[in-house]
């Protein structure tokens, strides 16, 4: 049997580094994005995400294989802060230290209190609007396991911007 030359460079490890991700489909798989590495560019666009600003307005361009989704994704967990994702977000917390600490030192802080959010990921074209974001919401609640919190949501749907308004004001 032949051995491909640098064999021994294809690790797992590897192999999870060049997997390409999603906001919606990686939601609930922190391991995933585990070998995340934040970058100088990636903690403004967290920084801003995660700030209490009436900004809330955001246009993320750059060249595909750049780490926007990676970035957004681990974001998606540091907000939502589930308790699958708790060793992930403590590894890259780790890594953060070198490029921003008083980021890391936010990031931590917040973990710590037990604080949680809901995001509510959409992607690609949405023929309805209204109802991608109730969809995607309902996804959010039952990801966060907010059952009991969110009954009264159950089964709504949003067939205009309007009614999406309200039921995302509700939620």
């Amino acid at each position: 049997m032949a051995r491909r030359k640098n064999a021994h460079l294809v690790t797992p490890e590897a192999e999870d580094f060049l997997r390409s991700i999603n906001l919606c489909f990686d939601a609930e798989e922190p391991e995933r994005i585990a070998h995340f590495r934040p970058t100088a560019k990636s903690v403004p666009l967290i920084e801003g995400l995660l700030a209490d600003t009436s900004e809330r307005a955001f246009l993320v361009v750059a060249p595909y294989g750049s780490g926007k989704s990676m970035t957004l994704t681990y974001l998606l967990h540091a907000i939502e802060s589930r308790a699958e994702s708790q060793s992930m977000l403590s590894s890259v917390e780790k890594r953060l230290e070198m490029i921003s600490p008083s980021l890391r030192k936010m990031l931590l802080s917040r973990r710590r209190t037990k604080k949680h959010g809901i995001v509510i990921p959409l992607h690609g074209f949405q023929r309805n609007l209204g109802q991608a974001i109730c969809t995607a919401a309902h996804d959010a609640i039952r990801r966060n396991k907010l059952g009991r919190q969110a009954k009264r949501l159950r089964g709504a749907t949003a067939d205009t911007m309007e009614e999406a308004i309200g039921f995302l004001q509700e939620l």
